[in-house]
């Protein structure tokens, strides 16, 4: 490892790596004006996130005041840093510096004023009404410098659908707003871009990219490579895995796919091009182990902390949610890597070329320190996340001083700190400039019920077919993440279709969580940086492999659909996320046979095994992957027995208590009849559906037939949760008899069927041997 104030270490070198947009030519006073700017705006994130302010009794700033600040130093960075014209830089002119500082004076007005402001209560002055004006504008400039226009687009979508409310068509149609009132909410309180998503942005985000800048200077990049290589390097396909293992490592802090792969893919890939593997193949392992990145606790990409903000459950619930889904899809890369390199008949590593195990972790071991500091204070000492990750900067600022002390050379440290604090306020400026612009969108949706909106029109799409549902969300997912950073997408995707999915999902009969539902979108959001024709992951490969982009994106689409299963899974068996897990080993065995499942739908996708698959081989792994992954639904469609209830007997008739009972109910809604399912289970016996929480009063519908009208609901009841609603007609009722045989069963009957396949591969492949024995001859 290349001790601080020497030459610069792989981690700095990848420092340096091209960003996604074009980076402004800057004149000499500019860039002096950058490094203050970019310094200020850290230690600014690091004071307030310290201790220090409360204990000194002065610089304590609220919520509004940071957020306010916060996005002063993203616009303005960004007017100094990204060029107009993406592909043409050019130095700074007058019109980048007046639009900085109308940046700087519309977001700043609520750091100096924030208690005016909430005093008045909604009350604002006609100038602050042309301020908000001119900051949305200014904040559409600089998304498009930033991030070019997918979000600019979306942004100024929502913003004309909220004043063009009353003239859109039946199903999307609401009250309007004014533009007085739409400026206000949009850009003087706390909701709309100076909401939830911008403060998520200003108490952690930035300081998970300060802690990664600090990570890169102290040279952990280059640490993390040769720990990965060192680890996997000797095994067959070991470029491919090394790269996986590094792009995991790095990918759950950077917080930005296209940046990891710039950065680890930098030397990742030439490495995997010079094994053998092809360039397509090549780029494409590194998007999809870049994009996992981001799946990754703790730290995922910083979406876990988000996450925790928009659903209110603990961080903690978040990471224990995520980490089987995560380990499942990284353990199947490593094996799609394995399959692809004995396909290609790659050979590991040569002795020399693999970094010494022991060498590689005395001399760089100390890069671990911060990560377990870090990992310690959230998962252990459970303090809050801008805690912990404030005193996992401090470590690694620390361990850069003592490395720069042994080497005699502390004014390196000094030097290696100061490019670090301003390299993450540069790679922080589109990241923060995003997501205040999703917060647009986010405030559009509270402001006009476009969510409840959205839900008529996915209603009217999918109907009461769950599968078509999730399919559609997913689609609109991916169409809705195209070209957004992690942190923007996942803010657009979780403030549309999560509460849809959530609605929706009840209303077909499949009850789950919130936070699956969140899971499910940011999983399928993600996928927006690997399907082309936009995968803008897949185009940074590319520049660097030297591989077509769009057979590039294609092949990255293909090694990622195995993640792409998993929310599908999970959706339907929810002991995936960990819920409903009740002991280790129930927790250990589902793990186990979620991932032989992932691993056999792998094998499908690369059509291998010991060989090439026959097709009967593929549709038999496929079948033995559903009975592993979703033992639950098998065993109910198997198994389930229901006895229907005569609905003029429904209230007196007992309810067996914790047996499901499924209800049949067609709704009445402006846009026509929509047919129900409800699952629900009685938690007590009593009469009925008392024991439901449902009062209802007998009815005959428009074809003669009886029907149970809801007249009432129990409060917190299993019918009010579900979400039956007043009026709904009840056409059928039936209770599942006796219990589902265990999940074993359907364990058992998916290995089985996965090893006839493995029989038939291993003859199929002897005899392949055989053939080149005698070939040989």
């Amino acid at each position: 490892m290349t001790p601080l104030g020497r030459a610069p270490s792989q981690g700095q070198r990848i420092s340096q790596a091209p960003e996604p947009r074009a980076i402004n030519t800057l004149a000499q006073n500019a860039r002096y004006g950058v490094w203050v700017l970019g310094f200020s705006w850290a230690v600014f994130q690091l004071w307030v996130a310290s201790p220090l302010p409360f204990a000194l009794g002065f610089g304590v700033f609220n919520s509004i005041e940071i957020r306010g600040l916060h996005l002063a130093f993203a616009l303005t960075l960004c007017f100094l840093l990204y060029t107009a014209h993406p592909k043409r830089p050019r130095p700074l002119n007058l019109w980048d510096g007046l639009w900085a500082g109308l940046g700087a004076l519309s977001a700043g007005y609520l750091f100096i004023f924030a208690d005016p402001l909430s005093e008045r209560s909604g009350v604002y002055h006609f100038y602050e009404i042309i301020l908000a004006g001119i900051g949305l504008v200014i904040l559409l400039m600089a998304t498009r410098r930033c991030l070019g226009w997918p979000l600019v687009l979306l942004a100024a979508a929502a913003l004309a659908y909220a004043l063009l409310g009353p003239w859109m068509p039946e199903m999307i149609r609401h009250g309007g707003v004014s533009l007085e009132r739409l400026l206000a909410f949009q850009w003087l309180g706390d909701n709309g871009v100076f909401g939830i998503p911008i403060g998520v942005a200003a108490e952690f985000v930035f300081l998970f990219v300060l802690f990664g800048a600090l990570l890169e200077r102290a040279g952990a990049s280059s640490f993390f490579l040769d720990l990965a290589y060192g680890l996997v390097g000797r095994f067959r396909g070991g470029p491919a895995k090394g790269a996986i293992l590094a792009s995991g490592m790095t990918g759950m802090i950077s917080g930005s796919s296209i940046a990891n792969v710039a950065t680890t893919g930098a030397f990742t890939i030439p490495a995997m091009r010079r094994s053998g593997l092809p360039a397509e193949k090549a780029g494409a392992i590194e998007v999809a182990a870049s994009v996992n990145g981001q799946i990754m606790p703790p730290i995922m990409g910083a979406a876990a902390f988000i996450m925790a903000g928009l659903t209110g459950l603990p961080y903690l619930d978040i990471v224990k949610a995520a980490f089987l889904p995560a380990v499942i899809s990284y353990l199947a890369l490593f094996w799609i890597a394995h399959l692809e390199a004995l396909k290609l008949g790659l050979r590991p590593l040569s002795g020399p070329d693999i970094p010494h195990l022991k060498t590689t972790l005395r001399h760089g071991g100390f890069h671990l320190i911060p990560l377990a500091v870090l990992i310690y204070l959230l998962v252990v000492a459970q303090q809050s996340a801008a805690s912990a990750v404030f005193y996992a900067c401090l470590t690694t600022a620390a361990l850069m001083v003592i490395q720069a002390a042994r080497s005699g050379s502390l004014w390196a440290a000094g030097y290696e700190i100061a490019a670090a604090f301003i390299q993450a306020a540069r790679n922080m400026t589109a990241i923060s400039v995003a997501v205040a612009a999703a917060g647009i969108i986010v405030g559009v949706i509270a402001l006009t019920g476009l969510g409840g909106a959205m839900l008529q029109v996915v209603e009217t799409i999918a109907g009461d077919h769950l599968f078509l549902l999730l399919i559609f969300t997913a689609l609109i997912c991916i169409l809705l993440g195209m070209g957004l950073p992690t942190t923007a997408n996942y803010l657009v995707v979780a403030s549309l279709m999560a509460p849809i999915l959530v609605t929706l999902g009840a209303a077909s009969g499949l009850t789950f969580s919130l936070l699956a539902a969140h899971m499910y979108v940011f999983y399928f959001g993600l996928m927006a940086d690997v399907t082309p024709p936009v995968g803008l992951a897949a185009y940074a490969a590319a520049s660097i492999s030297r591989g077509e982009p769009l057979k590039t994106g294609v092949q990255a689409f293909t090694y990622s659909i195995r993640t792409a299963i998993l929310p599908l899974a999970f959706i339907f068996n929810a002991q995936l996320l960990l819920l409903d897990i009740e002991s280790w080993p129930q927790a250990v065995t589902v793990f186990i046979a979620a991932l032989i499942a992932i691993l056999a739908v792998s094998c499908v996708l690369q059509n291998w095994l010991r060989t090439r698959l026959r097709i009967w081989e593929s549709a038999l792994l496929l079948l033995g992957a559903v009975l592993l992954l979703v033992p639950n639904i098998m065993l109910e469609h198997v198994f389930a027995d229901h006895r229907r209830l005569d609905l003029s007997m429904a209230t007196a008739t007992a309810l067996t208590p914790g047996q499901p009972v499924t209800m049949e109910v067609v709704r009445v809604t402006p846009f026509g009849d929509r047919r129900l399912q409800f699952i629900l289970t009685p938690q007590q016996e009593g009469p009925g559906l008392e024991a439901l929480g449902v009062k209802t009063f007998g009815e005959i519908n428009q074809h003669g037939e009886p029907i149970l009208v809801v007249e009432d609901l129990t409060p917190r009841s299993p019918a009010e949760r579900a979400g039956l609603d007043y009026g709904d007609e009840i056409e059928a009722i039936s209770q599942r008899v006796g219990d589902l045989p265990s999940r074993f069963w359907a364990y058992g009957c998916g290995l089985l069927i996965l090893a006839v396949v493995g029989l038939s591969q291993s003859r199929h492949a002897a005899l392949h041997a055989m053939q080149d024995k005698k070939a040989a001859r």
